[in-house]
Formats: structure tokens, sequence, C-alpha cells
């Protein structure tokens, strides 16, 4: 009786919740599109002092009409519970920040995060796999499933070359866009990172064109189940040169979006995808980084990009201001995407300071416009 209770009392709020994911009056191939400045509080756990922290930024940033939203990126614990396909907790989770939104005018992008950077040491670590592991129990439990402690210096990350792994993946994003594709307050899906997935040990059973066969599987299945949202794919390092260049060419759709981890200037740090997004070699020993490539186009004003700064406090080495200037001049980007952090110990760019710089009018976007051949849906 006390679990039907219980049943009975999720679902009325549930409901409640769910008057913020009415479907919009829109066109069938409308995305919602509010391109801007978003904010990423900086934490992957979801609960307790971690979302208590996110929605005191919230409170924060809610008045600055410079900022259109906020971005969370979660591990996949936060998403899904031991059991697969229980995704309760989860929903209950974005229920919390769409509520929280709710009257602030302010949109919610997603991020999942199925893998943890760092070298496993003595401290962290018990036989060969780290002591924390914030995925699903089954998916622990499920052999070849997860790569732990790589020479690329994950702690651990999902078997994309695996594909039962994506699978379930493919299975928690379908759930997710039944439940919030069509809530115009849900701007963005990532559903992960190539220079964090696109990795593994050949022991384990990597191989990178094993790797991208599974990526692209999965960008095809986003694309019939994310039909109103942006999807990004979060291209960096490239790790095969030019492999994901052709997706850029070759999987154009309506609501994908493109971007990185790092905006960064090439006098700090050359990152190949911001090259060969703009038609640029990403470096051979045939040609330098930075030439024209032959048969690659420029795609900024083709499809839209997504800058994110958080290089700044990684390298120590490029100020805010040179970082969006970046992202504006030389990416176009539409959306820009500013992790609140401050770990290099630089006060320049610590939020106190990086705040009233984005509330100045000083963080534009290069674009706003809704790109060519799209239907958007600005409401």
């Amino acid at each position: 009786m006390a679990k039907s209770t219980a049943s009975a009392a999720y679902l009325l709020a549930s409901m409640f919740l769910g008057l913020l994911c009415v479907a919009p009056a829109w066109a069938d191939t409308a995305i919602k599109w509010h391109p801007g400045v978003y904010i990423w509080p900086g934490n992957q756990a979801c609960d307790g002092t971690a979302r208590a922290d996110d929605f005191a930024t919230i409170d924060q940033i809610a008045h600055v009409p410079q900022i259109r939203g906020v971005y969370i990126n979660w591990q996949w614990s936060c998403f899904e519970g031991d059991t697969a396909g229980d995704y309760s907790a989860g929903f209950a989770r974005i229920d919390a920040y769409l509520a929280k939104l709710h009257g602030t005018g302010l949109h919610l992008m997603i991020g999942f995060w199925p893998m943890n950077w760092g070298a496993c040491t003595s401290s962290n670590s018990v036989n060969g796999r780290p002591k924390s592991i914030p995925l699903p129990a089954y998916i622990i439990n499920s052999p070849g499933f997860v790569d732990y402690c790589t020479a690329q210096s994950r702690l651990y990350t999902i078997a994309f070359w695996n594909p039962a792994a994506v699978d379930r993946i493919i299975a928690l994003s379908a759930a997710y866009a039944a439940r919030y594709d069509s809530n115009p307050k849900v701007e963005m899906w990532q559903p992960h990172e190539e220079t964090a997935g696109l990795v593994g040990d050949a022991s384990a059973g990597f191989s990178w064109a094993a790797a991208l066969a599974q990526w692209r599987r999965l960008y095809a299945a986003l694309a019939t189940q994310w039909t109103h949202t942006l999807i990004r794919e979060g291209v960096n390092f490239m790790d095969s040169p030019g492999s994901l260049r052709y997706d850029m060419d070759h999987l154009h759709r309506p609501g994908l979006i493109f971007g990185g981890a790092d905006s960064m200037p090439e006098t700090v740090r050359t990152i190949d995808a911001n090259y060969a997004f703009r038609g640029l070699d990403v470096g051979t020993t045939s040609s330098p980084a930075g030439r024209p490539h032959t048969g690659w186009t420029d795609l900024r004003g083709i499809y839209p990009w997504l800058a994110f700064i958080n290089a700044g406090e990684i390298y120590g080495t490029a100020t805010p201001q040179q970082e969006q200037t970046y992202a504006h001049d030389t990416m176009h980007d539409s959306y820009l995407v500013w992790m609140r952090e401050s770990w290099d110990g630089v006060p320049a760019r610590y939020w106190p300071n990086v705040l009233p710089y984005i509330a100045s009018g000083s963080t534009p976007v290069y674009t706003t416009a809704c790109p060519t051949g799209w239907t958007c849906n600005t409401n």
C-alpha cells in the first residue's frame, strides 16, 4: 500500500510538472532555438550539495539578461538506476531543474557523461578498477561494457565500440526524448564527447573504426528521437584526423550542432575539431595545421557551433576576453557555454569576476539567426 501511495504521489507530481512539458504549437520539424550564453555550474554529480550549488547559481543568473540558460553534465548514474530502464530518479531530477527554471526565462541543456578522466593510482583504485564508478550496477556487471584504467588516462569509459553497450545509451536517450523533446525549456541533448568516448585499449576490444561505427549509429538513432531539440556532437581532438569531419559533411540535419570542450585561441593550443570545422587541415606530415584542406569547405554558417569556455581554467594562459573573442570572431558561435570554475587559482578567472564580464554585454555570440534550411521555434 505504501508503495502504491508513493507511486501515486510521484505520478501526481509528474502530472503537475508536466504542465511545463505541454507540447508547444510549432511545426513538426521546428527546432528549439534560443542561442546565446549558457552557464555550466561545473558539477557532474546531481544530488545533495551539487544540486544546492546548481540552484544557487540559477538564482544568481536568473535575472542577467545576457544569459539564456543553464548547462548540466551528469554522470550516467544520475540518469538511470542500477536496474536497466529505471529512469524514475533521473526524470525526477530533470523535473526539479525545470521547476527551478520555471518563470526565469532560462533554458536547459542536458549532457550525459559515461566516463571519468584521471589515472588510476594506489589511492583511487583497487585491482585495476577505480574505487568510485558512478555507472548503473547493471552496466558495471555486464561483461565488456566498461574499459577501466585506460592508457589514455580515463578512470573508466563506456566501451563505445561494443554495440550492446551503445544500445543502452540509445534506449536511455529514447526514454528522455519521449519525456522532454517537446518541452520548450529543454534546449539541447548531448550524448557524449568524442574526446572522452572514442578511446580505449585494444586489449579490451577497442578500435577506432569500431567505435566510430557505433558513434554514427548512435547519432542516426538520436535523429529519430529528438526531433525538436538540438543534438550536440561534441567533437574536440578527433583522434583519427578527418573521420569526424566526414560526419560534419554528411550527417547534416536540422537540429545537429557541433562544438567541443575548448574555445581556445590557436596561439594557446590547437584543437583539431576547431580547424576541421573551418575547412582547415588538422595537421599531418604533409600539411601543417591551419592550411586549407582539399575537399573540406568552411562549415561556419552551414552548421551552428557551440563554443565552450573552460580552457583558461585548464591551461591558464588565455584570458576570458581572448577565449570569448576566439569563439566569436574565429568560430562564429551561436551558443557559448561558460564553465563556472576557478581551479587554476588565477583571480581574473574567478566567477565573481567572470559574471560581471558576462553581464556587461561583452560576450555576444556571433549569430543568432536560424540556420539555413531549418525551421526554428524561438518562443
